[in-house]
């Protein structure tokens, strides 16, 4: 079988985290070797990600990355063991095309919908054209990142490139007017 890498992620323990389709694995950089994932049995109802597929991971602790696709789980770097995330089933969409984290805050593009999750406490704000997000999607042959400046690029389908920061995205919160209507004459 083919084994499609999504990502690479290198971290401060001299590990390279490869990120496949359904696994996720690291390459001992000292020792060159490579450690798969063999969670621990039962450890605190860690599940086994047979049949889904794992567009990428972004860093969420020291320990952990978010890993999302179609579902969406925690990572434990420790003991290699995913877990099902609480509350995720409030998103406005399914699949998850890219994330990022921002202070205590998921950035997630869902087909052309910006949305901002709080896995913590469960809130999800959703940018459209209106907020000044694009309607345009990323698509997973498309690239995007985070830079150090916290700003995000991505590249759109059709729009080219967009530059943003987190912060700088306001929620409108106008809301069509009320409609009264005070007669209606049919001839």
């Amino acid at each position: 079988t083919i084994r499609r890498i999504r990502q690479l992620i290198p971290d401060k323990n001299n590990r390279m985290w490869v990120i496949y389709l359904d696994n996720i694995i690291y390459l001992d950089l000292k020792t060159e070797s490579i450690i798969k994932n063999k969670p621990k049995i039962n450890v605190d109802k860690s599940i086994n990600l047979k049949g889904e597929i794992i567009n990428g991971v972004t860093n969420w602790s020291r320990d952990s990355f978010f890993v999302y696709g179609f579902s969406q789980y925690w990572f434990r770097k420790s003991d290699h063991s995913f877990f099902k995330i609480d509350g995720s089933n409030k998103l406005p969409r399914d699949e998850i095309l890219f994330a990022f984290k921002h202070n205590k805050d998921l950035w997630l593009d869902q087909k052309g919908l910006l949305v901002r999750w709080d896995p913590k406490t469960k809130k999800v704000v959703s940018y459209n054209s209106f907020d000044g997000w694009t309607n345009e999607s990323l698509e997973l042959n498309n690239a995007a990142i985070k830079l150090s400046d916290k700003r995000i690029i991505a590249s759109f389908l059709s729009e080219g490139i967009g530059v943003f920061h987190p912060d700088s995205l306001i929620k409108s919160d106008i809301e069509p007017p009320n409609v009264l209507i005070n007669n209606i004459i049919v001839k």
